[in-house]
């Protein structure tokens, strides 16, 4: 489970191991409990190929990493049925999910086992996976 504490508000996340999904909650300042969750219970499990990216049925409880900033707030967990590392982001309309590496050989990106351990940190605009 991970927790990060922003603003006097409280962000926890977490998996269960009979569940297949990540879910977060927060609590705010004014004592007000919200959950949701994230991915891993959407209708179907959606291809590594398909786009555009959607939250997906596939099992994506056993590890994630996630990141508070002030533009956003981020997860990241692998896919491991496809072997790709997966992230998606907090909008004002909603999560926007991608697939961060494990894809392609290009742009910087590898095509080989990813996601093993995974840590996540933020500097300023800057989210950096471990």
């Amino acid at each position: 489970m991970n927790v990060l504490a922003i603003s006097c508000e409280y962000r926890v996340w977490n998996y269960a191991y009979n569940n297949i999904y990540i879910a977060w909650a927060s609590f705010s300042r004014y004592g007000k409990w919200s959950h949701e969750t994230v991915d891993g219970n959407g209708d179907d499990v959606q291809d590594y190929c398909e786009e555009p990216r959607r939250k997906t049925a596939q099992d994506v409880s056993v590890l994630n990493a996630s990141v508070v900033t002030p533009q956003a707030l981020q997860v990241l967990n692998p896919d491991e049925p496809q072997g790709i590392l997966r992230g998606a982001v907090k909008t004002s309309n909603g999560w926007v999910y991608e697939i961060v590496d494990r894809d392609r050989s290009s742009d910087g990106r590898t095509t080989g086992d990813v996601a093993l351990h995974l840590s996540a940190t933020s500097e300023k605009r800057r989210l950096s996976a471990l």
